[in-house]
């Protein structure tokens, strides 16, 4: 999250001080969440760690597993915290704010609020593995998180403002292939990660030295998931050249766009 933040604040840069103003705000907010998650976590791994070298494993997954729905239940209710309470805690926290920054964040903060239950499942998740002496699972997939987010942040973000620019100067035509652009690619790149898992599915279950049931159970998911993202890459991909077709929707990352082709009345982003 702090690696995103400090990316997040260079793609604002050129938007002025108003945004990079309400993005620093709202990242430090994000810390200090972060913080919280990292406390979990050195506790959850204790306990853990502490079963797993006594030998009592089941104990362990015990411990693991309460740890996980805590860890989870509580970033929810702060995320619902923040959905409902959103303009109130950055009036609280940063006191006597401009109002266009205040709108910015509490834009921002939204969006960034979503990602907190997905946090908490990672952060639990690692330290169960930390506990077992598996730190090199949760460094690759910190890295391969990371890198997925900021390159999908970037290429998102600047055919979105080319998308605008676009509609401003009603090239509606443009801005229709432009967003018709940006949609293939996300779902081509949804397709390739769906069928590398399915690939790569064995090497994915020895990461995790996954036995048994549990074993059964995780290469049911990665089929389950990695065959529906390619169905649904098929289903977007024919809506896009569909000649019928009145308005696409698309959600990436607590984004959402909606474009009306019919009337070409509405654009929107939030």
């Amino acid at each position: 999250m702090v690696l995103v933040g400090m990316v997040d604040v260079l793609m604002v840069a050129t938007l002025g001080e108003t945004s990079i103003s309400a993005v620093s705000l709202v990242d430090s907010l994000n810390y200090l969440f972060l913080m919280i998650l990292s406390a979990l976590a050195a506790g959850g791994t204790v306990i853990c760690a502490r079963f797993v070298g006594m030998k009592e494993d089941e104990n362990a997954a015990k411990a693991g597993g309460q740890f996980f729905f805590i860890t989870i239940i509580l970033l929810t209710l702060i995320m619902i915290f923040i959905l409902i309470f959103n303009r109130s805690i950055l009036r609280f926290m940063f006191g006597k704010v401009e109002k266009a920054v205040i709108d910015e964040g509490v834009l921002y903060l939204i969006i960034t609020s979503f990602s907190l239950p997905f946090l908490a499942i990672y952060h639990s998740t690692a330290a169960v593995f930390r506990a077992k002496g598996k730190t090199r699972i949760s460094m690759l997939m910190s890295i391969f998180m990371n890198v997925i987010n900021i390159a999908g942040n970037a290429l998102g973000a600047g055919l979105l403002i080319i998308i605008g620019q676009c509609y401003g100067a009603k090239e509606f035509g443009q801005a229709r292939y432009y967003l018709k652009k940006l949609l293939i690619v996300n779902y081509v790149i949804i397709a390739i990660i769906g069928s590398a898992m399915y690939v790569f599915l064995g090497s994915l279950i020895g990461w995790y030295s996954l036995v048994g049931t549990s074993a059964a159970l995780a290469k049911g998911l990665i089929i389950s998931h990695s065959g529906n993202d390619n169905l649904a890459v098929g289903f977007f991909i024919s809506l896009l050249f569909s000649r019928h077709r009145k308005s696409l929707v698309y959600n990436d990352c607590g984004s959402y766009y909606h474009v009306d082709f019919q009337n070409r009345s509405r654009m929107g982003l939030c």
